[in-house]
C-alpha cells in the first residue's frame, strides 16, 4: 500500500501536535507493517554524470579527478559576480559587446557555483555562457568550447530535475561534436543522456543510450578505463531497477575492478560502485552485507567529500533504509535526519531527493 502525499502531510501536522519523535516512529511501524520499501538513492549521487573534468562530485573525462572545482589553467582566478559587468561595453550602436573572455568568465563562475552546490546558479551561468559563446565571433554556434558548456549545463540541470532542459542541452552537444568527429566527447555526451532517462524511469532508452557510450568507450579507451566503468556502473544501474539483481551485481562488480585498480580503494568512484552493491544487496534482503557495503562507502565520502555532501547524506539515507526494512526504527530515524539536515541545505526542500527523506 502506497500512502499519498495529502496522508502523510496530515500525520506529520498530527505529529507536531502530539509530540515529536515517539509519533514518527509510530509511523515508521506503521509504513513497515504495510511493507511499504523505503526510497533508496542508488544514484542519487550523480557518479552517473560527466564532463571534462569540471565540476564538483562526478566522473571525469580529463586527468583531474579529484572532487573539487578548480580553474581550466587559462589564468583567470575566480571571482565575484560583479566581474561581468568589467567584461561588457557598449558599441556605437547601443549593443552591448561581449568581451572576447566573457565566456569563460561566465564559464568559470558556473563551476565556482556548482562547487558550491548551488546548481541553480551554475546552471545560469553555464547556460549563460553557451549563449555568449554562440555570439561570439571568435567561437560561434558550433565551437567545442559552447559544446563544453552546454554540457555542463546539462548536468545541473539534471541535479535540479530539469530533465527536458537538460536533454535539450544534450542534444545540442551532440550536434556540435557529431561531424566534428569528437569521439569520447559523444560518449560522454551519450552517458549523460542516458542517465536522464535513466532517472525518469524510462529503462529502454536509458539502456540504448549508454550502450551508445559504450561501445565507443571500449573500442577507443580500452576497457580497463575508468569511463568505461562508469557506463558499467550505470548499464547495472538500469538492470538493478528493472529488478534483475545478478545482472546489476555482474555489471557492479566488472566497474568496481576497474576502479579499485585505476583509481584506488579511496576513491569517491569507488564509493559510489560500494553504495550500488549494498542497494542490490539490500533489494535482496541480504541485510547484513547491504550495511557492509554501505558503510565502506560511507568512509570514504566522509572522509573525502565531507560530512555535507549529498553524496554522503544519500549514503545515510540508504542506511537508515536497511535499519528501517530490520524494525530498528529508532536507528532509522537517527540516520533519516542526519540525510535530511544535509540534502535540505544542500539541495533545498523541493528536490526529488530531500522528498524521498520526507
Amino acid at each position: 500500500m502506497k500512502e499519498s502525499w495529502l496522508d502523510i502531510l496530515e500525520f506529520v501536522v498530527g505529529t507536531v501536535i502530539l509530540g515529536g519523535l515517539s509519533a514518527l516512529i509510530a509511523f515508521l511501524a506503521y509504513r513497515h507493517s504495510k511493507k511499504t520499501p523505503p526510497a533508496t538513492e542508488k544514484h542519487e549521487d550523480n557518479h552517473g554524470l560527466q564532463s571534462h573534468g569540471d565540476n564538483k562530485g562526478i566522473i571525469t573525462q580529463g586527468d583531474n579527478h579529484a572532487p573539487q572545482a578548480v580553474a581550466s589553467g587559462n589564468g583567470h582566478a575566480f571571482a565575484a559576480p560583479q566581474y561581468q559587468a568589467q567584461n561588457m561595453t557598449i558599441n556605437q550602436s547601443g549593443a552591448a559587446f561581449i568581451h572576447p573572455d566573457q565566456p569563460n568568465h561566465s564559464y568559470q563562475m558556473g563551476k565556482v557555483y556548482y562547487g558550491q552546490l548551488n546548481y541553480r546558479k551554475a546552471a545560469e551561468f553555464y547556460a549563460q555562457s553557451a549563449e555568449e559563446y554562440k555570439n561570439q565571433p571568435d567561437f560561434g554556434p558550433q565551437h567545442l568550447d559552447r559544446a563544453r558548456a552546454l554540457n555542463s549545463a546539462g548536468i545541473a540541470y539534471t541535479d535540479l530535475a530539469e530533465y527536458q532542459k537538460a536533454i535539450d542541452c544534450y542534444m545540442e552537444a551532440e550536434a556540435i561534436y557529431t561531424p566534428k568527429g569528437e569521439q569520447t566527447d559523444l560518449a560522454m555526451i551519450y552517458n549523460n543522456i542516458g542517465e536522464v532517462y535513466r532517472k525518469q524511469g524510462e529503462y529502454g532508452k536509458a539502456l540504448e543510450w549508454y550502450f551508445k557510450a559504450l561501445n565507443i568507450r571500449e573500442t577507443v579507451l580500452g576497457k580497463n578505463h575508468p569511463d568505461t566503468a562508469a557506463t558499467y556502473n550505470n548499464i547495472a544501474s538500469v538492470y538493478y531497477s528493472q529488478g534483475e539483481y545478478d545482472k546489476a551485481q555482474e555489471w557492479y562488480f566488472k566497474a568496481l575492478k576497474i576502479y579499485e585498480a585505476m583509481q584506488g580503494k579511496n576513491h569517491p568512484d569507488t564509493a559510489a560502485t560500494y553504495n550500488n552493491l549494498a542497494v542490490v544487496y539490500d533489494s535482496q534482503g541480504d541485510y547484513g552485507k547491504a550495511l557492509e557495503w554501505y558503510f565502506k562507502a560511507l568512509n570514504i565520502r566522509e572522509a573525502v567529500l565531507g560530512k555535507n555532501h549529498p553524496d554522503t547524506a544519500a549514503t545515510y539515507n540508504n542506511i537508515a533504509v536497511v535499519y528501517d526494512s530490520q524494525g530498528d526504527y529508532d536507528k532509522a530515524l537517527e540516520w533519516y535526519f542526519k540525510a535530511l539536515e544535509i540534502k535540505e541545505a544542500a539541495l533545498g526542500k523541493n528536490h526529488p531527493s530531500t522528498a524521498t527523506t520526507y
